[in-house]
């Protein structure tokens, strides 16, 4: 890819005097290439987080291999240390580097909020910069808490409140409820797949991709079960006389789990007690700030020590309840997602991220419970549970963390209503560490503003000064020797190029320091400003194609394609798009080519604007001088067949619910159709909904089925 960027250095006369030694060396590029690709070991990129597991900086790695009897085996690394040191040395890997993650969902009982909504396009951030700029793949899971104390008590808050299910699949009715046990008021497995539904598209609208995988509590209450018995029965857990099950926490203490070396950096001094293991400060084990068992009827607890917690709640009335070898019930919160991440994953799990207010008890506990079933199989993991721990900082407002219990919170829907854009919220959280606490202000959100401005009025400049220099180099002549493409690059080209490969590390350095994305930003913003200068020399110099201050064309494109590039790895799609749009009316036609800068490869086109496009150009005027009439006619067919299946492909996805999983796949891949034809110089033009549908009426009347 970065071929083209060196090229211009290797001989002045570029390039006639080189071109004789170009197809040998893509020969011996393409063999690396696919040597790389078949290698067996190949060594890792070398990225350092801060562990919240250890509160120490160490060198993201993946799990060692599974044995093949394994259900869960994934894609894994060979780690023959496996001392987690933090030296900078990454294990090799057998396969494509995949890391397995699962994040904590929100308990959904009430719309999202910013704080919410900063977890999870920070988790989303880091896993683009993964893919984008390190090559590494997430499988990537999300877990749903729609069974929980939270959710019985919203639901009986108001009698009157009954919201309509939203799409809600029929895989998600898992909730056992019996006929009439809610009368007179909203049963809480309604409610929660209303909340739940609002949720994926206020992450939707955010930009957050779909996860790979969705995993709901109320569907895998059959794994929170077994996952019980087996703690029950080999002694890391006890049952209470009135049907309920704990976790002993001295088990943890007795196994030398690391759960008691854990609990020392979490918060409030929490520790676990060599002499009565007891954990102090942790009288309670409810979820958030609410106490144990919020909504239900107050009763003793019959729990041996204050640092033990719930794994099985004994049914109340009025509560959703399963049935259990033990006793009918519900399963306590932390239990919850370490049944499902097992479920996932088994006992390997490289990444468990989260909101930093989960660290304890939750994350604390879910540590105890995965350590305790590992040291019951007897499994020689060769690793921790989790490997790596990553905790998003708060959101604060006013000095307080934003959340519910202190009504101090902004939903996303009210953010977007009062003038804020998700492009402006992603540029607020960039602009800060993943793990630092931020304090949300309209001053800062302005400074965001002011900073998606900027970027575009760059990109606008670009724009201008290619269609300048493309008009000084008469991009319609038929003389390659005047095609602006391969034009000699003078000092002015080479120095800025140097900058550009500059930004590319310095934003690959900070990236890999614990995803600094502040650092990155700013290295990027500086650029920026760097460049409207020279673009402004530019665009103010004589209109002689030798002018010392015009840029050559081939430069303002690679400026361009990285520059999109590393936006695109911020998930700052919804930018670019506007950049596009802003760049539409800049764009001029020449001899049926549109001259425009590079379009990036993966647009995403509003799902319910836009859904089918038209041909507004021909291949590019450099390539028609050298292609024959039938070809471009062929390639015209192709074209427009192309283009028919992508428009019925997004007329199908039109035709499903917003949650569905399928209509977002289905828009994905007419996106990366679209993406295939700009990088092919066809520029599409979207058509609204009412036109497609038209479209399709009238191809379903025209053409066989």
């Amino acid at each position: 890819r970065r071929l083209s960027s060196y090229l211009p250095y290797m001989s002045p006369s570029f390039p006639l005097r080189v071109s004789s030694a170009v197809p040998s060396f893509l020969a011996s590029l393409t063999s690396f290439h696919g040597y790389m690709n078949s290698a067996s070991n190949v060594v890792l990129p070398v990225v350092s987080v801060r562990n919240a597991l250890t509160d120490q900086r160490e060198t993201l790695s993946w799990a060692t291999p599974r044995p093949s009897s394994d259900p869960h085996t994934q894609p894994s690394c060979d780690d023959d240390d496996d001392d987690d040191d933090g030296d900078g040395e990454l294990p090799k890997c057998s396969g494509p580097p995949t890391l397995t993650w699962y994040t904590c969902g929100p308990t959904v009982y009430d719309s999202t909020h910013l704080g919410h909504a900063r977890t999870y396009v920070c988790v989303d951030i880091l896993q683009r910069i993964l893919k984008a700029q390190f090559g590494v793949q997430v499988h990537h899971v999300l877990g749903m808490t729609d069974v929980d104390d939270k959710i019985i008590a919203r639901a009986r808050e108001d009698p009157r409140h009954t919201p309509p299910v939203v799409s809600a699949s029929s895989a998600s009715l898992a909730i056992v409820e019996s006929p009439g046990q809610y009368a007179g008021h909203t049963a809480p497995g309604r409610l929660a797949r209303h909340f739940e539904a609002l949720f994926h598209q206020d992450m939707h609208t955010l930009g957050v991709q779909t996860p790979l995988s969705v995993v709901r509590v109320s569907e895998h209450m059959q794994d929170v079960i077994r996952f019980v018995d087996e703690l029950l029965s080999h002694g890391a857990a006890y049952l209470t006389a009135d049907g309920s099950v704990y976790f002993d926490t001295t088990f943890a203490l007795h196994n030398q789990l690391q759960y008691h070396e854990v609990l020392p950096r979490m918060p409030c001094a929490h520790r676990v007690s060599s002499s009565s293991s007891v954990v102090e400060g942790a009288e309670n084990d409810g979820e958030g700030d609410e106490p144990e068992d919020a909504a239900s009827t107050p009763t003793t607890s019959q729990k041996r020590r204050p640092a033990d917690f719930a794994l099985w709640k004994a049914h109340k009335p009025g509560e959703p309840a399963w049935q259990a070898p033990w006793g009918k019930g519900r399963p306590g919160w932390h239990i919850e997602c370490s049944a499902m991440t097992w479920n996932s994953f088994g006992p390997h799990l490289d990444v468990h991220a989260g909101g930093v207010d989960l660290r304890f008890p939750h994350h604390a506990n879910e540590i105890a419970q995965c350590e305790a079933r590992v040291a019951i199989q007897g499994r020689e993991t060769g690793t921790r549970w989790p490997r790596f721990l990553l905790h998003v900082g708060h959101l604060d407002i006013a000095g307080l963390k934003m959340s519910k219990s202190l009504k101090n919170f902004i939903t996303v829907r009210e953010f977007l209503r009062s003038g804020g854009t998700a492009t402006q919220f992603r540029i607020f959280c960039l602009l800060h560490k993943y793990n630092s606490n931020v304090e949300y202000s309209q001053q800062r959100m302005s400074d965001a503003n002011a900073i998606e401005q900027r970027i575009q009025n760059v990109f606008v400049r670009l724009a201008d000064a290619y269609r300048k220099r493309c008009s000084q180099a008469d991009l319609t002549s038929s003389s390659s020797a005047s095609a602006p493409e391969v034009e000699r690059w003078g000092e002015g080209e080479r120095a800025l190029h140097r900058e550009l490969l500059q930004l590319h590390t310095e934003i690959r350095a900070a990236l890999a320091n614990d995803f600094d994305t502040p650092t990155a930003m700013h290295a990027l913003l500086r650029f920026m400003s760097r460049l409207q200068a020279r673009l402004a020399s530019a665009l103010g110099s004589s209109s002689s194609c030798s002018a010392p201050s015009s840029l050559a064309v081939g430069l303002l494109r690679r400026i361009d394609a990285e520059l999109r590039e590393h936006l695109l790895s911020f998930g700052l799609e919804g930018l670019l798009r506007d950049v596009d749009a802003s760049l539409s009316a800049h764009s001029t036609t020449t001899a049926g080519a549109s001259v425009r800068l590079r379009s990036p490869q993966h647009q995403s086109v509003d799902d319910d604007d836009s859904s089918r496009t038209s041909l507004t150009s021909t291949p590019s005027a450099s390539s028609a001088t050298t292609t024959s009439s039938q070809q471009q006619q062929q390639h015209r067919v192709l074209v427009e067949q192309l283009v028919a299946l992508r428009a019925r492909v997004r007329v199908a996805a039109l035709g499903l619910s917003s949650d569905d999983p399928t209509r977002r796949a289905l828009f994905d891949a007419s996106d990366r159709c679209r993406g295939a034809l700009v990088d092919r110089q066809i520029i599409l033009e979207d058509w609204k909904q009412d036109q497609l549908l038209a479209w399709e009426k009238k191809q379903q009347q025209t053409e066989p089925k």
